[in-house]
């Protein structure tokens, strides 16, 4: 059972909590009242869907083999618990299904007591749910943004309409945050599996494209981000204790900086995937994307409520 677990990466559920507790905290912000019941759904909702993501994930990496040639981090490249323990394959599977049973429940429910518009978030996000690692990751573009659309567009947005039976530019805007965060999650998590993938059909956008180029629009994203806060917290969308939230997004220049440093020093730019994390220069650049993943969402959510009360 313990392996059953490991592959549900219950330690990275935390990206789907704060992306739920922006979305409650648009609607605090617009001023409409929250049912206690619905937000519960709804994190209940973002957390079995990602379960179902996490652990699909495991399933289908497994089965194609991709799992025994990845390198591992504690950042990618799966949980390796599969790998561990083979006779768990089944179980695994059972808890993707439950997982992603749960979600359409919930969905559904919500949809009986909620404006039908609602239903587009989750045909959108069953859908990226079931294809993300067969189909998505075999089309550059959409896998770049894909795992942004499924937490931010979905996820916050779907958070704040289910609360609110509306949208508004505050949500919008919050939640192309946490589409940007998410997506550059994603982006440099690819870097140490790129080969691996290649081997499997993949065709991720670092494999398309090479690493300066991934790391290029690594940086551009992060300078979106800024400029959205910069832009929301003038213009009134957002407080502007909000601007708060450039603390983690300056960590993410620093990171693109050295990343692109990295990937252009003589040496280094030929490298292939596995060298990268045996060198060790990029796993410190990993964890900081994690941060600044988990973070960034938590706090502009933090500076909404604040500003509240």
């Amino acid at each position: 059972m313990n392996y059953v677990v490991q592959a549900m990466r219950l330690k990275f559920l935390t990206l789907a909590l704060g992306c739920v507790f922006l979305g409650f905290s648009t609607s605090i912000y617009g001023d409409y009242p929250v049912s206690i019941l619905e937000l519960l759904l709804c994190l209940i909702g973002a957390l079995s869907a990602h379960v179902a993501v996490n652990t699909i994930n495991e399933y289908q990496d497994f089965t194609s083999g991709l799992d025994l040639k990845t390198s591992k981090t504690p950042f990618s490249g799966g949980s390796g618990a599969i790998v561990a323990e083979p006779s768990v394959l089944n179980r695994v599977k059972m808890v993707a299904i439950g997982a992603l049973l749960l979600t359409i429940i919930i969905g559904l429910y919500l949809l009986t007591i909620n404006s039908l518009w609602l239903g587009a978030y989750g045909v959108t996000g069953v859908a990226i749910i079931i294809t993300y690692t067969r189909y998505i990751n075999t089309q550059p573009l959409l896998c770049l943004l894909a795992p942004g659309v499924g937490f931010g567009a979905l996820i916050v947005l779907g958070t704040h309409f289910v609360l609110t039976n509306t949208l508004n530019l505050t949500a919008i805007l919050a939640s192309i945050i946490a589409l940007i965060v998410v997506s550059n999650l994603l982006l440099l998590n690819q870097f140490p599996d790129a080969e691996a993938d290649k081997t499997v059909g993949r065709d991720h956008f670092v494999i398309r494209y090479g690493y300066q180029s991934a790391a290029l629009i690594y940086g551009l994203l992060s300078i979106a981000a800024i400029v959205i806060v910069i832009i929301s917290c003038v213009f009134e969308f957002f407080p502007m204790i909000a601007l708060f939230t450039l603390m983690p997004l300056v960590v993410a220049l620093y990171v693109f900086v050295a990343l692109k440093n990295l990937v252009s020093s003589d040496g280094v730019k030929e490298l292939n995937s596995q060298q990268f994390v045996e060198q060790g220069n990029l796993i410190p650049l990993l964890g900081l994307n994690v941060i600044v993943a988990n973070v960034t969402p938590m706090l502009l959510a933090l500076t909404l409520l604040i500003s509240v009360y």
